[in-house]
Order: C-alpha cells, then sequence, then structure tokens
C-alpha cells in the first residue's frame, strides 16, 4: 500500500500536456514552486526539464509546499535524459529524511531505470517458477527505522554507480527492522526499485525480472512491463503464470488480491496481442471477476463527464490496477473489450463485482452498452441498480430502478425493553466473505444490516454476531449475540432478545484511599465467551478516578476478561463469569510506579533506548508505559535501572552501525519497600556520547 498519493503523481497530471516553452518564473526573483506547477499543468508545448531542475535545485521544499516540490521533482524525472540525473541526484540527496522520501526516490528510480535498461537483450533469460523463494534476508540485518539516512545515502551511491559491488550488498542487508508493520511502505518500495537496480547494476537479468516479478505490488505495472519485455523470451506468457499461480494460493496470501491485480496490470502494459485472450479466458475460470473487469475497462477509454467527474469508487489511486491511466489499444481491442464486459451484466453477479461491472460501463459511455446497464437495474442490489441508473442518466436515457427488498432489519430489545440509540457492531460472514460496520439502532430498537451482505450467490450466509460497540462507560451494555440469518427473500425483521445483569467488583486497594486523591484507574473489559459462543471482541478501556468499587449494570450473561491497572498496584487481571455472583472480591498486591527523565543523545528515542529494569541478576517483567516514562506496579524488592548502551543495541539488532553518536550506558540502583509510597521518581538519567571514531577518508562522493 503506498503512501499519501500515487505511486506516480504524473498519473493526476498525465492527461495535461506538461513543461510549456515560456520564459521562467524565477527569473530575478525567489522561485514559486506553486505558480511553476499550476502553468506546467495548464499549457501543452515544449520540454521545459532544464529549467524545472533548476527551480528545485535554487529553493528547497521546506521553503514551499512538500507535495508541490515532489511533483515538480516527479515530473522532471519523468523527461529526463542521462545527462540531467546526476543533478536529480544531487537535488534528492539534500531533501531531509522523512520529507516526501520514498515518493521522490521512487520517481528518481523510474528514471534511472528507463535510461539504464536495455531495450532487448540478445539472449533473453528464463524467470523462475512463481512457487520458488527470489530472496532470503540475510540474518545480519540493518535497521532502516534506525539507519534512514545512512540508506538514502546508499541509494545516491547506488544511482551514481560508487563503488557498486559493496553497495548491492549493503542494500540487500536493510531491512524495515520494527516490530510493527504501520508505514513499512516508506521502505518497502524504495526497496523494491533499489534490488531492481542492483541486478541492472550487475546485469543480471534472470534475477531482475524475478524481482520485478516478486515485487509487482510495490513496482509501477508499466516500468515493470517494459523491464519485463527487455530480459524474457515470453514476458506475457510468464506473467499469465504468476497471476494464475496467485489467485491459486489465495487463501495463503492475506494481500493475494493486491498481488494479483499487480500482476494484472503488468499483463494489460505489455504489448502482446495475446493481453484479451487472457483475461477472457479468467472470466470463464474465476468466480470473483472484479480484477478481471477492471483491467479489461483499460482498454476502452472514459468518457468525459459535464458536471463532476465518475470518481474512484475504491478510494484513491495507490496500487495495481489503478496505477494504470491508460494503455495503447486499437479499435478492434476497444469492441473486443466492450463486448466482453457487456456479455457479463446479468442478475446473478456477486454484488462485488456487479457494482464495479456498471461502474466501468457508466464511465464509458456507449451506446452499445445500454442494454447491457438495463440489465443491472434488475440485479438485486439497490447499490448496483443505482450505479447502472447514474450511467444511462449520463447517456440521456430514462432509468427506473424496480423496487428493492430493502436492508435486512433487526429488532434489538435489553431486558424486555427497545434498544434505543445505542452503537452496534454487526459481523456477517459466509464460506469467504466477511462483511462488518458499527451503526446505531433506532428509537425502536431496529438495526438496519445492508442487504448486499446477503445477496451472493452460491455463498449464502453463515453467521450473523452482533455485539456492543467499543466503550469508555461503565453504564453502556455489554453482550455478544448470534442470531440467524434471514432466507434470501425475507422483509421479516429478526428479533434479538438480550438479557442483561449487574457485575460488581470490590476492590480491596493497597494503599489508603487518602493517597489516591486526584489519581485516575483505568479498567479494561473484554468478552470472551457469550451464550456458549466463543468470540472475539474489542476491548473497552474504561478510565475512571481510583475507587474500592467497579459496577457494570448491563452485561449480558458470560464470561469477561477484566484488567485493573491502579497506581501503586500490579497489573491485575481474571475472568468472570456474569451471573455466578453479585459483587466479586478482587485483592490488589501491593507495588510502586517507578518513574525516570531520559536525556537521551541526539537522534536516539525513548523506543529504541528500551529501559530496563533487572532484579536477582536478570531482567525482571515489568509493564513499562512509553507515554509517561514508567515502569507500573513494581512489587518490593532490589532493583537496578538500566539503559543499554548503543554497543548492545547494535548487538541485540544485528547491525553494525546507527546513524547518530554512540553512547555508554546508564544504571541506577533503588529499593521499594513494602511500606513505599504510590510513585517513585528516579530523576533524571543522562546518558554519555561516547568519542566518534576516526574514519578511513572518503572520497568526494562518499
Amino acid at each position: 500500500m503506498r503512501g499519501s498519493f500515487p505511486s506516480s503523481a504524473l498519473g493526476c497530471v498525465a492527461a495535461f500536456g506538461v513543461f510549456i516553452s515560456c520564459p521562467p518564473v524565477w527569473a530575478g526573483e525567489k522561485v514559486d514552486l506553486e505558480r511553476l506547477q499550476n502553468e506546467l499543468l495548464e499549457k501543452d508545448g515544449a520540454d521545459r526539464t532544464a529549467e524545472v531542475i533548476a527551480a528545485l535545485r535554487d529553493s528547497s521544499p521546506t521553503e514551499s509546499q512538500g507535495f508541490t516540490y515532489a511533483i515538480l521533482f516527479e515530473m522532471a524525472c519523468s523527461q529526463a535524459d542521462r545527462q540531467m540525473l546526476p543533478a536529480l541526484i544531487d537535488i534528492f540527496e539534500k531533501v531531509p529524511e522523512r520529507y516526501e522520501k520514498t515518493l521522490m526516490f521512487e520517481a528518481l528510480a523510474m528514471a534511472w531505470l528507463k535510461l539504464h535498461t536495455p531495450d532487448t537483450l540478445a539472449k533473453p533469460v528464463q524467470s523462475r517458477p512463481p512457487a520458488e523463494p527470489v530472496f532470503t534476508q540475510k540474518e545480519k540485518t540493518i535497521s532502516f527505522q534506525q539507519n534512514e539516512g545512512r540508506y538514502w545515502r546508499l541509494m545516491c551511491d547506488l544511482l551514481r554507480g560508487d563503488h557498486v559491488t559493496e553497495s548491492v550488498k549493503l542494500v540487500d542487508r536493510f531491512a524495515w527492522g520494527g516490530w510493527c508493520g504501520t508505514g513499512s511502505e516508506e521502505f518497502g518500495i524504495p526497496q523494491a526499485y533499489a534490488r531492481v537496480i542492483c541486478d541492472v547494476l550487475e546485469k543480471r537479468w534472470g534475477d531482475m525480472a524475478d524481482e520485478v516479478l516478486e515485487q509487482a505490488g510495490n513496482l509501477d505495472p508499466a516500468l515493470s512491463a517494459r523491464l519485463l519485455a527487455a530480459v524474457l523470451a515470453d514476458p506475457h506468457d510468464t506473467v499469465r503464470q504468476w497471476a494464475e499461480y496467485a489467485r491459486a494460493h489465495e487463501d495463503e496470501n492475506f494481500y493475494w488480491e493486491e498481488r494479483y491485480q499487480s500482476l494484472l496490470a503488468i499483463s494489460i502494459c505489455l504489448a502482446d496481442e495475446r493481453r484479451l485472450d487472457f483475461l477472457e479466458s479468467l472470466l470463464e475460470q474465476v468466480r470473483e471477476k472484479t480484477s478481471v473487469f477492471k483491467a479489461i475497462g483499460k482498454f476502452i477509454p472514459t468518457a468525459q463527464r459535464n458536471s463532476v467527474g465518475w470518481g474512484i469508487p475504491d478510494g484513491w489511486p495507490c496500487h495495481g490496477l489503478e496505477l494504470v491511466q491508460s494503455i495503447p489499444t486499437t479499435s478492434s481491442e476497444q469492441k473486443r473489450a466492450m463486448e466482453l464486459l457487456n456479455r457479463e451484466a446479468f442478475a446473478e453477479l456477486r454484488v462485488k463485482d456487479a457494482t464495479k461491472l456498471a461502474w466501468i460501463l457508466a464511465q464509458k459511455q456507449r451506446k452499445e452498452s445500454i442494454p447491457a446497464l438495463r440489465q443491472l437495474l434488475n440485479h438485486p442490489s439497490e447499490t448496483v441498480a443505482k450505479q447502472a441508473a447514474e450511467g444511462l442518466i449520463a447517456m440521456g436515457e430514462k432509468a427506473e430502478i424496480p423496487e428493492k427488498l430493502g436492508d435486512v432489519r433487526c429488532v434489538i430489545a435489553l431486558n424486555g425493553k427497545p434498544f434505543s440509540v445505542w452503537s452496534v457492531r454487526s459481523i456477517v460472514t459466509g464460506e469467504k466473505s466477511h462483511n462488518a460496520s458499527n451503526a446505531p439502532t433506532s428509537e425502536d430498537g431496529v438495526l438496519l444490516l445492508p442487504r448486499d451482505w446477503f445477496l451472493d450467490p452460491g455463498e449464502p450466509v453463515k453467521r450473523i454476531v452482533l455485539t456492543n460497540v467499543e466503550s469508555s462507560s461503565l453504564i453502556t451494555p455489554r453482550f455478544v449475540v448470534e442470531i440467524p440469518p434471514p432466507a434470501a427473500d425475507s422483509r421479516e425483521p429478526i428479533p434479538v432478545n438480550i438479557e442483561a445483569k449487574v457485575l460488581a467488583l470490590r476492590l480491596v486497594l493497597p494503599h489508603p484511599m487518602e493517597e489516591y486523591h486526584g489519581r485516575e484507574m483505568a479498567v479494561t473489559l473484554r468478552s470472551t465467551r457469550a451464550a456458549e459462543l466463543p468470540v472475539y471482541s474489542g476491548r473497552d478501556v474504561i478510565n475512571l478516578p481510583v475507587t474500592d468499587r467497579v459496577e457494570f449494570p448491563a452485561l449480558a450473561p458470560g464470561a469477561y476478561q477484566i484488567e485493573l491497572r491502579i497506581p501503586g498496584s500490579a497489573t491485575w487481571k481474571g475472568e468472570f463469569v456474569v451471573g455466578e455472583k453479585d459483587v466479586q472480591e478482587v485483592a490488589l498486591s501491593r507495588g510502586s510506579d517507578v518513574h525516570f527523565a531520559l536525556q537521551p543523545i541526539e537522534a536516539w528515542q525513548l523506543g529504541v533506548v528500551l529501559p530496563q529494569l533487572w532484579r536477582d541478576g536478570r531482567e525482571f517483567p515489568a509493564e513499562f508505559d512509553y507515554a509517561t516514562k514508567t515502569f507500573r506496579g513494581v512489587p518490593p524488592g532490589a532493583y537496578t535501572f538500566r539503559i543499554p548502551s548503543s554497543a548492545e543495541l547494535q548487538k541485540r539488532q544485528g547491525a553494525d552501525s546507527f546513524d547518530g553518536p554512540m553512547f555508554s550506558g546508564a544504571e541506577r540502583s533503588f529499593e521499594i519497600k513494602a511500606d513505599s509510597p504510590i510513585e517513585i521518581d528516579l530523576g533524571e538519567i543522562p546518558l554519555a556520547a561516547l568519542p566518534a571514531k576516526q574514519e578511513k577518508k572518503k572520497t568526494s562522493r562518499e
């Protein structure tokens, strides 16, 4: 998944002729990048790439909007020749880290690959089978997150061709370096381009083809098609094999559809007369046809609208087929693609497929698709019918939507009274489908479920589960209930009757109540089993002033996990079955919250420094709150507070160096007694910077 705008910003501006011919707007005055961008988008004309490069070189992204700077940079990359590349690399190098760096590198890498990859090989190569692994990460990795500056300097070395052998080896050693994948595309996308560049530099053409196919979701599909066409004997047949393998192994990969669409995008970007033959064969084989419809739709130009645009029903274009704006086609290919789509318009289509097909036919505005759109008016889904009607009306046709079944209604009662205006989470599953939403009930306790979830032929709904939406209030009713799916054509409401009881906890606090004045506690509740139904539900976290009694007034019978986090106490966790006892007693063990302040060396942050508590010669598993820099509920005993040195962190992460200064570790001993206060403050823990190591003399490019 990509960042805040498409892999190619030119995807947004490709319809405009860019790089017009007129006097530079920055002559004699400070460069106005937004004005330059607007002029380039509004007019057609001669190439002004050199002037754009000069404007970027004379300004910086901190002096203007970063988005504008990045788009201008991408425009320049798309038109650059070999003589311009060094200047673009210099511009990229000066951009601060995490400042549109990934997107700018993608544009620069695409320009480099277009200029350094041969049109064809004298002796084409073969790609490996799709089941074989392409790349195995080396054990001793370098964390991108902790060495981002070093990574981007390496990328500049790679593009300049500096000490190629060493640079190529280093590229393979870099890894995301974080336990959480959030934001990993900031590394995954440039790394995909970097590995392909390494293959080109060393003329490993078979490896290059394998990398392009393996990294299809991270690379521009048009560029991927060009690279494969240059080195493979039959690129179309190879891509077809990879796409069919991805579809056949969908159960093994959560992101299979994204990968599948990316391979289809490459297939239609290849100049091969078998493209539509392949897509037609897929229509006959696959049950889920949305991806194939999208690929076929790229063969037909989209009509212009007089008022608003057609929009993007899948969200902002970010990968795969969404990145393909248009492909060169013949009139016969356009005609055949239109025929393929029109013949698929029947009422038995899956809702997702029918919605996509109706949208594609509507945006093409071809008279020959009017019968197909009228056929889709009869689809049982109102969503599909409305999309088809919009297309017909846009072509000046009348469109009357037949009456539909309407939403599925659940009438919910709590202890015999309407469950009025409460948010409910509904989860509807079939053999492979899974739909979920949060919605409020009406004053009469009616919850509406989209009828579209129940309409797919061949995949009836197996299970409907209703539960309360996560809440930060004790009074919120909590339940998990399974209800029977309705008949396919049923309009009757589904009655849902919920019984709820009180659960009260009496807390035996380890400190006198007066010590808790002004302090808060956190109570976390999660359902684990209700009416013999194993469930997974979200956790409700409730913050309230410290008290010795916690009462939930409306819990449905079942099992609940409860977690209590109270200052000066070890975190308590337990499970209760509602209905066994009205009041449950909980005794909390005494402990102290250990707080500290840290002065990390520049470029090091708390999440990297990893503070520790040691007891009896081993690390003590105390709960640590990063936000407040506090070890929570530490029991009585003698402890050593430790900050590992940068060398120890290096060894732990398997990296040979980090960006930023190195530092020594820190230790501080302390004791928690039976009568210690709720909070112990260790004060400020300074870290001492180590002298910089003498580095070998580097070249001007190093």
